[in-house]
């Protein structure tokens, strides 16, 4: 990243020094942390974020052969699920818990793979609403 914010100092100054480039455009510009080298602009504020300032999230393996239809794996399952739903909207989430596991329109597991989008039951071009009430959770190809 840092070789792309010095190709982007250069190209917008480039009869200037290194050090004049430097000092306008890299220092510590975010006051919560210690690092002199975020990339922005000192007139407004505005900064890049550094990727070191973000937790590496990993993902977490299916166990062996674990299958989802074996009933005494139904816990881990669930808690898999559970993960999944974290990673969603605010919104999502509570459409997710509103309508339970399985897709309205195909009824398959909401969280099998393909992704969900959301869904107005009444189309707004026919006077739907944003309202939690027309709000579904169903699949991509569901959807279309």
């Amino acid at each position: 990243m840092f070789i792309r914010q010095y190709r982007y100092a250069k190209r917008r100054h480039p009869k200037k020094p290194w050090t004049w480039r430097k000092a306008r455009s890299w220092g510590q510009l975010n006051p919560a942390r210690g690092d002199k080298w975020v990339f922005g602009d000192k007139d407004s504020g505005r900064y890049l974020t550094m990727f070191a300032w973000f937790r590496i999230r990993r993902h977490v393996m299916v166990k062996g052969t674990a299958s989802p239809d074996d009933p005494s794996l139904r816990t881990y399952w669930r808690q898999r699920e559970h993960l999944k739903r974290l990673a969603l909207s605010p919104l999502d989430q509570h459409l997710a818990d509103r309508q339970g596991s399985a897709c309205p329109l195909c009824g398959d597991a909401r969280f099998n793979g393909e992704e969900v989008q959301r869904h107005h039951r009444l189309p707004r071009h026919r006077g739907g609403l944003d309202t939690l009430d027309n709000l579904a959770l169903v699949h991509l190809y569901c959807h279309q």
